[in-house]
Formats: C-alpha cells, structure tokens, sequence
C-alpha cells in the first residue's frame, strides 16, 4: 500500500510545503509550530487506511463545524490544539481518499457518493483551509511571526470552450419542449443554420469576452484541439474559429482542454497539447480536463511530464463545493517518490453544468441563490481565498441557460467587493 512506504516526517514536509502557500513565516519557527498541534505519528498508517470506517469528531470555528477524523479520545492532550492538523491535512490534500476508495461513475471519475464529504456532508466547507487557520490563530498567541499571504483575487473565473457551432441545435431542442409557442423561434434558429449564419454559441462566446473585459476579469479560456461527438464540436481548420482563437488569444489566457480519456492516455494528451501550443504560438502551462475526468494514479504524472503549471480540474461534477476540502491551491502528493507533485491544483467549486446535467432544478433560482450564500459565506469568514468557478461560453445564452449570466455578474460583484 502506498502509505506504507511514507514516515510522519514525509507528512509534516509535505504539510508544511502546502501551509507556506497561504502563511509566511521564518524556518527557524518550525519546531515551535509543530508543537502547537498533537503529534499522531504512532500508528498513523493504520488510520489513514481506516479513514472511510472513522467517525469523525466535530469541532467548531467561527460559523462552521468541521470534521476531525484523526483525533482518537484516548490520544494525551498535550498541544494548543488538541488535533493532528498535519495529517488531517494530508488525508485531504494528498490523494490518499481516491486511492482508498475505488467507487467511479461512468467518465471513471471519482464520486461525490461515498466520498467523506458526501458521507458527513460537509463539501461546501474549506475545511483544510479552517484546519490553517486554527494553526496560524494558535501561533499568533504562541508570539510567532506568521503573516497571511493574501491573492489578488478571490474568485478565478474560467471558460471551457467545448461548443462553437452547435446552439442552432440545442436552441431547438430547448424550444420543441413547447413547439406550439415556439414555433417562431424554431424557426428562425433553423434558418441561423440554413443560411449559415452566426451560430448562438459563437456569438455567446463573443458576449462572454466582451463582459470579462468590461469588468477587467482576468479570466481563463480553456480550448480543445480534438473535434468529435465527445470532445468539441468545432475544428480550428475552419477560418472563422482560428481567427476567434488567435484574437482572443492575444490578450487573453488561454489554457489546454484536453479531450476524452486524455486523463490517462499520455500520447494523446502530449499531441493536443502541442497542437493547441502550434496554434497561438505560446506555451501552454494551465489544464483542465475535459469532463473532469482525473485519475490520481495517472493524471498528475502526465500534468507534471507536460510542465503544467496549474490544473484545474478538480471539483465534483454532481455537486457544486471542495473536492480537497481547501479554498486555494495545493500539492497533490507524490506516494511513488514521496515528493510533491509540481503542478498546482486549483480548486473547482462550481460549474455551471452541475446544475443542468446534475441537479436539474424545476427552476434554478434557488439554486443560483443558495450558491451565492455559500460563496459570501467563505469571503465573509476567510482572507486567504482562491478557488475557480467554472461557466462555458454556451451559458451565456437565454434560452436554455437563461439566467446564468446574471449570476456571473453576481460573482464578479462579490469577487471586487473589499
């Protein structure tokens, strides 16, 4: 098993390696750091291995209460915190649950159902970044130097840009649901077709740009190379969409989105990834993976053998909140090197097909609403926030997708609110 193989001290470096991306103190402060939290190292194997069968026990920070899951009763209390913040941590952060945990769905994805967070119901809260910040709380009375390093941006906003020529067809099968009133409207969306003109996803994307310049939205396009029934539905041999991607590359992010089953196949990654590179003449060193497909065993490697820098696939398809438990980026573990990996992960916590594939709501409202709680929830308890939200450039539509671009400019109000 690959735990086995790890001593506490991999633990705590590796804890330590993720903690310093959020706090900034002196090495010499370490040994006094450590000291503020119980040390389980006894055993430790043992309780990573039966973390799926451990009752946690619920501890209280500011409005949330949040899981301790190695924290035996019969354990001394000897620390300020009367917790293993560092193995906590790692439980979450490395890896370690999908690799004990063999469920998948369909796509070979790891499964909100039957993971902890769905298990104790707690995906909506950041609870490595609360498990932080009781350590940094603790060595602030403790008189240490440790200062929060605080992002520019709260929320990061990115685009999978998965369909260009194809709304024609979704408008239709939106509008056919009542054809009698819609029948004008099915019509014109066939002669959009007929007479080849602007498809509503390529001029979504066009309004999608047109807003994230307007308010000055750092924001990232992740595009595909592969066109098929399951990856993109547009190829870049077509002269109006190379010149969509070669303007909007110029000034702005662009990130590869590899195709289905790119997750595990490194040829195919490695080919798509050099084919978007050819196109806009750049590097590219941010991913996300089409359909979130993430294998732990094999994806990391191939991010890492790719120089990407930063990857954002990361969340539950099913559900909107914290795949890794944590509101800003981390280290996934390396078990076979007992290392780190070198690619950042960048936490998902929403995207806008969890609620139209998944959740399917009567009307989204309440869903929209109840995602803007959880969202001002975070930013009113944390100062240290950088998590991804996810919203395709055929959301920014009003037909089947009606609403979601009020709702994205609801989030950049709360991302630019002091």
């Amino acid at each position: 098993m690959l735990i086995s193989k790890l001593t506490y001290s991999d633990i705590e470096n590796y804890f330590f390696e993720n903690f310093k991306l959020c706090y900034s103190f002196n090495t010499d402060s370490l040994a006094q750091i450590k000291s503020l939290y119980i040390n389980s190292s006894e055993g430790f194997n043992a309780k990573i291995k039966s973390i799926y069968s451990t009752e946690p026990k619920i501890i209280k920070w500011n409005n949330y209460f949040i899981p301790v899951f190695i924290n035996p009763e019969t354990e001394k209390k000897t620390s300020a915190i009367e917790f293993d913040v560092a193995l906590n941590t790692f439980v979450f952060l490395s890896g370690i649950l999908e690799h004990l945990n063999p469920k998948r769905d369909q796509h070979q994805r790891f499964s909100y159902s039957g993971s902890l967070q769905e298990k104790f119901d707690f995906v909506k809260t950041p609870v490595v970044s609360i498990y932080y910040e009781i350590l940094f709380e603790e060595a602030k009375k403790a008189g240490i130097e440790i200062e929060k390093i605080i992002p520019n941006n709260k929320l990061i906003f990115t685009h999978d840009i998965d369909q260009l020529r194809s709304g024609w067809y979704e408008n239709i099968k939106w509008l056919i649901k009542s054809p009698v009133q819609n029948i004008f409207g099915i019509l014109r969306q066939l002669n959009l077709k007929i007479l080849s003109l602007k498809d509503p996803y390529f001029k979504s994307f066009e309004k999608m740009a047109v807003i994230d310049k307007t308010y000055s939205i750092d924001s990232i396009s992740f595009l595909m190379t592969k066109k098929s029934h399951q990856d993109a539905d547009y190829s870049f041999e077509k002269k109006s969409f190379f010149n969509l991607l070669k303007s909007h590359s110029k000034e702005n992010k662009i990130g590869i989105h590899p195709g289905y089953n790119s997750y595990n196949d490194p040829g195919l990654y490695k080919k798509q990834k050099e084919e978007l590179e050819r196109l806009i003449e750049k590097p590219i060193n941010m991913n996300r993976q089409h359909f979130l497909q993430y294998d732990i065993s094999t994806t990391p490697f191939i991010h890492e053998e790719n120089n990407i820098e930063k990857d954002f696939t990361l969340g539950f398809p099913e559900t909107y909140g914290f795949r890794n438990s944590i509101c800003t980026p981390f280290y996934l573990y390396n078990f076979n090197q007992k290392r780190r990996f070198k690619t950042l992960s960048v936490p998902l916590f929403f995207m806008d097909s969890t609620i139209t594939d998944y959740i399917k709501p009567e009307t989204n409202e309440i869903v929209f609403s109840q995602l803007i709680s959880d969202i001002e929830k975070i930013v009113e308890n944390f100062e240290i926030i950088e998590f991804s939200v996810l919203f395709h450039n055929s959301v920014f539509t009003e037909k089947k997708y009606q609403g979601f671009t009020d709702l994205y400019l609801k989030l950049i109000v709360i991302n630019n609110a002091n």
